[in-house]
């Protein structure tokens, strides 16, 4: 599903004259990878990052589940930084396994402005809070949505939920209803249709 929707938000932003945004597998860099296949998602991240540094992706989105919980990843390559947006935070960034090779990879990587030999800083969003343990998948495609619509000129990705701090507990019934008709509609009418 998540990645139906990524396909979907692939597609609008490709229409864009200056599309700014890489996408990263979320089946192939996931929990049970990282312990199992720790140099090929390695290789992964290496190629896929420089792949779109090369193409001036100024942002690379990567879903990821960990523990049966997705959050998303917001890599950009340029400024070394990494930005965690996660539903159920609990005010420190998780210890996530992906998280090693990450660093290992974003060391090496060139890019213009980039500070070789030198780990990404990590940064934990302040971004709305689910209700339950079921939302993670809606609340992921979600903040994905919410970058891609408002992020053209963030440089600074802590501040996509900045402007609606008072209500920063929970995505409302209406914003994750407009995740499953985009998500509905893209399945109904562009995959089959």
């Amino acid at each position: 599903m998540i990645q139906t929707f990524m396909r979907l938000l692939y597609n609008d932003v490709r229409r864009s004259s200056q599309p700014i945004f890489g996408w990263l597998c979320p089946s192939f860099v996931r929990d049970d990878s990282c312990v199992q296949n720790e140099k090929e998602v390695k290789v992964y991240l290496k190629d896929s990052l420089n792949a779109c540094s090369r193409l001036g992706y100024k942002i690379v989105l990567l879903p990821y589940i960990e523990s049966n919980h997705w959050t998303l990843i917001a890599i950009c390559v340029s400024s070394n930084e990494v930005y965690h947006f996660d539903s159920l935070r609990k005010g420190t960034i998780r210890s996530l396994l992906v998280k090693s090779l990450l660093n290992s990879v974003m060391k090496k990587i060139t890019s213009s402005g980039l500070r070789q030999g030198k780990a990404p800083v990590w940064y934990l969003v302040e971004c709305p809070v689910q209700e339950g343990g079921l939302a993670c998948g809606y609340y992921v495609m979600r903040f994905m949505l919410d970058i891609v619509n408002y992020c053209k000129d963030v440089v600074d990705l802590r501040k996509v939920y900045a402007s609606s701090k008072p209500r920063l507990r929970n995505f409302t019934k209406e914003e994750i209803d407009e995740v499953r008709d985009k998500l509905a509609s893209y399945i109904t009418d562009d995959c089959i249709g």
